[in-house]
């Protein structure tokens, strides 16, 4: 009687171990799929993070504002010009890290495409720098740019206070 005793108690610690370990692994799931979201939540962050500092760009420069998003024509011999080569630069990096992010960042991908599409229909310098340096880049990043993108169009220049320029 004493070996049926110890077989049904050795079942029934089986059975609980093996429920306890069956629900330990859906908590473990639970938590690696949590651990997920928030990594790719801080992901997000890191890309808003860089999307500050460009945006940096036209607050110290706001006399720059117009040629990548009014359409405003470049005097080639400017003394902006070197401003707008690093600004072109800056927006191409930008879309580089922003549609090699996508595939990570799912849900949390932002509309980007359209930023890029409004750039390149509004400014002059930057379709010109697009078609002297786009193979410095990929091709998924060039179709940032040149793919349409429904209810963009362009637009006129914004106007820029005379005290805004520097000197």
């Amino acid at each position: 009687m004493s070996a049926v005793i110890i077989s049904v108690a050795g079942v029934v610690v089986a059975v609980a171990a093996l429920v306890a370990a069956l629900w330990q692994g859906y908590l473990l799931r639970r938590q690696v799929a949590h651990a997920e979201q928030v990594s790719n939540a801080q992901f997000y962050q890191n890309i808003t993070i860089q999307w500050i500092e460009f945006d940096k760009i036209f607050i110290e420069r706001p006399h720059l504002w117009s040629y990548f998003h009014g359409g405003k024509p470049v005097i080639e011999d400017g003394g902006d010009h070197a401003d707008l080569i690093s600004v072109a630069t800056a927006i191409a990096n930008l879309a580089e890290m922003c549609v090699n992010c996508q595939v990570v960042l799912g849900s949390y991908s932002g509309d980007w495409e359209r930023y890029f599409r409004f750039v390149y229909l509004n400014s002059p310098f930057f379709r010109e720098f697009w078609g002297k340096h786009s193979s410095m880049w990929s091709n998924a990043v060039d179709r940032a740019f040149v793919t349409p993108v429904s209810g963009i169009e362009p637009s006129t220049p914004p106007e820029v206070a005379v005290d805004c320029v520097p000197a």
